[in-house]
This record gives structure tokens, C-alpha cells and sequence, in this order.
């Protein structure tokens, strides 16, 4: 056995504190337990002794493994057989990467380039077997040391994050699953599909658009209870007929997505895309009535001109509007050769770069309301009145700015818009938010800062919005930029804060200083414990980090007390109001204000 007294030198150790010290650790139990080591050490007498108090290494209650050149362990505490449930002797002589196998970016490392005293850059997580054979999620941090003779070993802390890494994975499955269906949201089908496309083009691979035709009717003559109900149904309906090699995704609203890998295998996309129609034509019983449905589907596969899933989302989407103009219940194959146009696809792109260049656009405004339900600010929200589409959203305007390259045109005209109209109300705020993030064009971000300046309104009213995702895909350069607009009192918000994979481990690194909690999150009722809970750890990480929160998507009375009870700093959702043109809005606050 391994002289372990030997190992816990104090240099060692102090490394090893100083790393978990890292303010992002989060790793106080492991720090006491080595301040208390060290402690120990200096107690002796000996400040750079090589030999600790016998049987210290023992009553660590953190699990410390020892591991020689070999890879395996030549030592281990009692804490490190507690946390996998077998004795201690059963450790030694274990191989390291069979003990502590890995589900990070490799097996478990003991470099030979670690010098004594030095650790490895970063905890690694790690998923170790219990003896009842659950998982105990791990982050081991390995520091190097060499016994008198030379011979190198490395010390493994395991810390187990099981409870912090289940609620990851929650928040995981929640941002990629439709919550009413329980089905795989547009975010969760393009992770599910990323792998399969990253193979390159497959011939044969097919996108359906489906939309419930009438849906708005239901749910105006019966209510939304009945439109919940019907929804589930449709989509229990398609996941149970559709072939196993199928996947059926909601979008949004009542459309959803069907993905098949090969249509020809099911009869050609014609067949299939009938198959599916078929699937929709249904009578059901639903609320104590008969409701009869159908479905209009716009079908595209994968050619030469439609090489990925966004192509063929925005083929089959527009080709589902193509069915819908015929009547109820038909079926639109699209025409992905580039010189078609019987999509409308490239049309609506010309369209839109018009009504850029001639204001054709239009921004409404929702009110956010802090915790004494006084409005403290809006936020801008992107309208097209389309002359024949009607009143069109960011969710179809997004796909086609950035299909034709207008992003980062799109968000300035929005800023200068939303800066000018909040310059004619009272003193509240006004967020706005940006389409991706802000390096689609170099000095997006200092054009921007240029737009605030030349508004002549006060930058500690303006709010920037990006989603967790685009900040943290931000360079230096542009998180410089970012750093000198909040040194002139501009604030950024994440938006929709939550369906990103690693937004809790890495949100110190995001340069905001809001957080807007995604509506999926919200509990419907009081005795939605899951949510609750998960809120609640949400505005536990904001107080810690020094973050402001509001609450996106409020729509009821049950839902604003019960995360004012959590300490929600502020809300925003119909329950407030709904978006409205300038005007309206102008009107609104300033009646509230004085009232």
C-alpha cells in the first residue's frame, strides 16, 4: 500500500484548495475538508513535512483516491468505498478507468506532463457504479505528487454531484420536449436528427409539415382546455401509427413535424405523405362530444437543393400553406428545384428585404411589471403586417432573415425603431431583442452601441436580449464590446433562459445581467412540485450570481403569487397585458403611470 501521509504534502494540498477555490466550483464541503488537512500539517510543527498525523488520510469524509503509473489504485479512504457502496480492500489493485469511468471527454487522465503540485485544468465529471448498480454522478479533480523514490501518483477527489446532475438533465429533457405532448419540441427533432444529417445528404430522408386545419375554431367555440386535449390526442395518435423508424416532433401552436429517414422504403414521399393525412382524418371524442379533424401536410425530401433539416423544415412548411389554400385535409409536395418558386419561399425573402428598406415593419410592445406590479419597461416584439399573409411573427420573419442575410439588418432597424418610440414615453425601460448573436457582421456590436448614442435616450433604460446559446458562443473581441455598452449602463438579458444544455454550469461566464425565465417552466398549478422546484433553484442561482429575474409567459393569477412567493424580481406575460402597437402602448403606461 501507497504511503498516503506522504502523498497529502502541503503543497499538494494547497493547489488542490486554491482550485476548488475557483469561484465557479462551488465546492465548499471539499475546501473544508482540505483546509483541515492542511491544518493538520502546519499543526505538527512541520510546515513542509512529507509525513501527516497517522490515520488522517482516513477520516477524510470526502473520497480520495490514490492511483500509481499503472492506472490503478493503490490506495483509497473509507469515504471512497461509502460512495460506491463496496469496502475499501475491494478497491485497490481496481484499474482507474474501470473504477472511474467516464461519460466527459475521455477516459479518467493521469498525465505524465503533471508535475507535483499541479492539477489538471479542470474537474472532470464522471459517472461511477454504485454496488445496487444506480449511477453516482462524480467531478473528480486530480492533482499529481511522487513518493521519496520518485515514483509518480495522483490523488483523485470525488465529489458527488448526482443530485445537481440529475437536475440538469431535467432541465435537459424539458428544454427539448414539448410539455402538453410530451413529445420532441423543434429544438429536441434537430438534436435528434444532428447526427444522422452530420452523415451528409441522404436521398430519401423527408420532413412533413402538418397542421390541424380549423384548430383556432376548436378552441374558440369549446376553449383551451378542449384545444389541450385535442392536441394530445393528435400527437398520441401519430406517434402510435407512424412506423418505428418515424419521429413525430410538435413545433408549435398545432402543427407538428414528421421525419421519416427513407420515404421510399414506405412507398414514396406521395404514399407516405397521404399515410400520414390519413392518420389526421379522424372522429374523436373529445370533451363529450364528436369533434371531427383533418389535417393539411406539406411534404419535402432531401435532393441536391434541400441538403438539411432547415432547408427542409422551410420547403415542407411552405408547401403545408400550399395545401391549406386548396381546402381542408390536403397534401403539397414541395418543389426544391432552385428555379421554382412555387413555394413562395424566395418571393417572401424579396418581400421582407423591402419592407426593411421602406419601415414596412412593425414593432408591439408588452409591458414588464416588477413585484408591486408597477410597469418598469417594455419589450419590443418584431410584427409584419404582410399585405396577404396578414399580421406575420418573429418565428416565420427569423427563418427568413436569415435564409437572405438579414439578421443583423433586421436587429438594427428594430433598435433604432424601439429607441425612437420609447424616447416619447416616461422613464422606463425598453428591451429589445437581437436575432443571434451580435458577430454576424464585424462591429455589429459598436453599431449598435452608435444606435443607443444617437437616440439620445438614457443607456440605463436599454435592454439587449440574447439567448444563452448566443452568448456563450460571443468572442473576446465582441465580450469586450459588450463590456464597455454596460460601463454606459446598457443591461443584457438571457432570453428564454433555460433551454440551453449548460446554461447552470456556465452562467458566471455570460456577460448579462438579467435572466428571463423561459415560459415552459412555469408551473400550471400549486401542486406542480416539479416546477416549482426547479424555479426555485433558478432564483437561488440568480441571488448568488448577483442576477436580475424575470419571469416570461404569465398568464394566470395562480402562476404570478406562486413565484412571487419563490422572489421572482419581475414578470412579464398577458396576464400584464398583451403586445400592442406603439401608440396603444404609449396611451397605456402613461395612464398607469399617472394613475
Amino acid at each position: 500500500m501507497v504511503d498516503s501521509a506522504h502523498f497529502l504534502r502541503r503543497d499538494a494540498l494547497v493547489s488542490l484548495r486554491e482550485r476548488l477555490s475557483d469561484p465557479d466550483g462551488h465546492h465548499d464541503s471539499v475546501i473544508s475538508h482540505l483546509d483541515a488537512l492542511e491544518d493538520a500539517i502546519r499543526v505538527a510543527g512541520r510546515p513542509s513535512s512529507s509525513r501527516l498525523i497517522p490515520g488522517l488520510f482516513d477520516l477524510v469524509p470526502v473520497a480520495l483516491f490514490i492511483v500509481g503509473e499503472s492506472g490503478r489504485v493503490l490506495d483509497a479512504n473509507d469515504a471512497a468505498g461509502r460512495l460506491i457502496g463496496r469496502d475499501r480492500a475491494e478497491l485497490l489493485g481496481t484499474s482507474d478507468s474501470s473504477l472511474l469511468g467516464g461519460i466527459g471527454s475521455g477516459p479518467t487522465a493521469t498525465p505524465a506532463n503533471l508535475h507535483h503540485g499541479e492539477l489538471l485544468p479542470h474537474g472532470e465529471l464522471r459517472a461511477l457504479t454504485h454496488a445496487d448498480g444506480h449511477t453516482v454522478y462524480c467531478q473528480i479533480h486530480t492533482a499529481a505528487s511522487a513518493q521519496h523514490d520518485g515514483t509518480r501518483l495522483w490523488l483523485k477527489v470525488a465529489q458527488d454531484v448526482t443530485s445537481q446532475q440529475q437536475r440538469i438533465e431535467q432541465l435537459h429533457h424539458r428544454a427539448n420536449h414539448d410539455e402538453l405532448t410530451g413529445l420532441p419540441n423543434r429544438q429536441g427533432l434537430h438534436a435528434l436528427l444532428a447526427t444522422h444529417l452530420a452523415q451528409g445528404p441522404s436521398t430519401g430522408f423527408a420532413v412533413l409539415f402538418c397542421d390541424i386545419d380549423n384548430f383556432k375554431r376548436v378552441n374558440d367555440s369549446w376553449g383551451h382546455v378542449i384545444g389541450d386535449e385535442l392536441l394530445i390526442t393528435v400527437a398520441r395518435m401519430l406517434a402510435d401509427a407512424l412506423p418505428h423508424d418515424c419521429r413525430v416532433g410538435r413545433f408549435s401552436g398545432d402543427e407538428f413535424l414528421v421525419t421519416c429517414p427513407d420515404v421510399a422504403v414506405h412507398g414514396g414521399l406521395e404514399t407516405f405523405a397521404a399515410r400520414v393525412s390519413g392518420i389526421l382524418r379522424a372522429s374523436l371524442p373529445l370533451g363529450g362530444r364528436i369533434v371531427r379533424i383533418s389535417g393539411s401536410v406539406g411534404a419535402a425530401a432531401i435532393n441536391g437543393n434541400a441538403a438539411t433539416f432547415g432547408d427542409l423544415v422551410r420547403f415542407a412548411d411552405a408547401a403545408m400553406f400550399d395545401a391549406k389554400r386548396r381546402g381542408t385535409g390536403r397534401v403539397a409536395i414541395a418543389d426544391t428545384t432552385p428555379d421554382n418558386t412555387s413555394t413562395g419561399q424566395l418571393d417572401l425573402e424579396d418581400q421582407l428585404r423591402a419592407a426593411l428598406a421602406n419601415d414596412g415593419l412593425a414593432l408591439h410592445y408588452q409591458p414588464l411589471v416588477d413585484a408591486q406590479g408597477r410597469t418598469t419597461g417594455a419589450e419590443a416584439l418584431l410584427r409584419w403586417p404582410h399585405p396577404q399573409r396578414g399580421v406575420l411573427a418573429p418565428d416565420v420573419i427569423l427563418p427568413l432573415a436569415e435564409q437572405g442575410d438579414l439578421l443583423a439588418e433586421l436587429d438594427r432597424w428594430v433598435l433604432r425603431t424601439a429607441l425612437a418610440e420609447a424616447a416619447t414615453w416616461p422613464e422606463i425601460d425598453i428591451a429589445v431583442n437581437l436575432s443571434g448573436p451580435p458577430t454576424n457582421e464585424p462591429g455589429q456590436l459598436e453599431t449598435l452601441s452608435t444606435l443607443v448614442t444617437d437616440s439620445g435616450i438614457d443607456p440605463h433604460r436599454v435592454i439587449l436580449e440574447l439567448t444563452e446559446t448566443a452568448l456563450l458562443e460571443l468572442p473576446l473581441l465582441q465580450r469586450h464590446a459588450m463590456g464597455h455598452l454596460t460601463e454606459r449602463g446598457v443591461a443584457f438579458a438571457i432570453d428564454d433562459f433555460g433551454t440551453g444544455y449548460s446554461s447552470l454550469a456556465r452562467l458566471r461566464e455570460m456577460p448579462a445581467q438579467i435572466i428571463k425565465l423561459d415560459r415552459t417552466f412555469l408551473p400550471t398549478t400549486d401542486a406542480d412540485d416539479t416546477s416549482v422546484a426547479i424555479i426555485r433553484a433558478i432564483v437561488d442561482l440568480c441571488r448568488a450570481t448577483g442576477h436580475h429575474c424575470i419571469a416570461e409567459g404569465v398568464e394566470t393569477r395562480v402562476q404570478r403569487d406562486l413565484l412571487a412567493h419563490l422572489g421572482i424580481d419581475a414578470y412579464q406575460g398577458w396576464l400584464f397585458g398583451h403586445p400592442v402597437p406603439a401608440a396603444e402602448f404609449r396611451r397605456n403606461v402613461t395612464t398607469d403611470l399617472r394613475g
